[in-house]
């Protein structure tokens, strides 16, 4: 009956796509401890084009409290220094950088925007079955992917877009 019930709900392929992402841990486990520690493109990389080109009139940066790869300050060191042209050039109303980007500091790590359930369908059955505040706590830890969202409406919201 369990089973038949999980099929049911929706939450057997779901749980596939799950037990698919766990199958490649132990491949990445591996990769770390032999020293991988590379991102594509590289930090490095990402610095350089947004030092050239990044122009976007309003920035969220979104820092999670328990992400070992936040580099968030550095992100928003470069989009006020590239903001400082957009400034001069292209907003001269604006006097500073302020005005185009907003810091939100969320609790969460690196997996946390990840984390969301599949579909609006699946989160709404899980949540028929198990009750909301256990789907959303235990069963399936979308708090953080749900707060991200909100913030990101909030600020879309803020900027008129």
């Amino acid at each position: 009956p369990t089973l038949q019930l999980a099929q049911q709900s929706g939450l057997v392929p779901p749980m596939l796509d799950v037990l698919q992402a766990l199958d490649q841990i132990p491949n990445i486990m591996e990769e770390v401890a032999d020293g991988a520690r590379d991102f594509c493109p590289s930090p490095s990389q990402v610095q350089s084009v947004a030092k050239r080109a990044y122009r976007a009139r309003n920035t969220l940066v979104i820092q999670y409290n328990e992400d070992s790869f936040d580099q968030s300050d550095q992100m928003e060191a470069l989009v006020r220094a590239a903001g400082k042209g957009l400034i001069r050039n292209k907003r001269p109303m604006l006097s500073n950088t302020d005005d185009l980007v907003k810091r939100v500091n969320l609790p969460g790590g690196h997996d946390t925007p990840l984390r969301a359930p599949p579909s609006l369908d699946v989160a709404t059955r899980a949540e028929d079955i198990l009750g909301a505040e256990l789907a959303v706590e235990q069963v399936l830890q979308y708090r953080g992917a749900r707060q991200t969202v909100q913030e990101i409406c909030q600020w879309l919201e803020e900027c008129n877009i």
